[in-house]
């Protein structure tokens, strides 16, 4: 059920104590298949921390040819 409350953009966290991860990840993509009884999702994660985002309206942040580039 909560994967279905989960868009593309949204941020969450992945821990795990054994393993010692605890990282907070930008959800890029996501994918979904359904069958009878069962949800499945896969996300695609971008590391929060390594990854620029360009932020509209945010000086230094949004300047198209200035602080970002366009890639088609």
């Amino acid at each position: 059920g909560h994967a279905l409350r989960l868009n593309v953009g949204d941020h969450i966290n992945i821990s795990h104590a054994r393993i010692g991860h605890d990282k907070d990840y930008v959800i890029v993509g996501m994918m979904q298949s359904f069958r009878l009884g069962s949800h499945r999702v896969r996300l695609a994660l971008a590391p929060l921390d390594r990854t620029t985002y360009w932020l509209l309206g945010v000086a230094g942040c949004s300047e198209l040819g200035e602080t970002t580039r366009l890639f088609l």
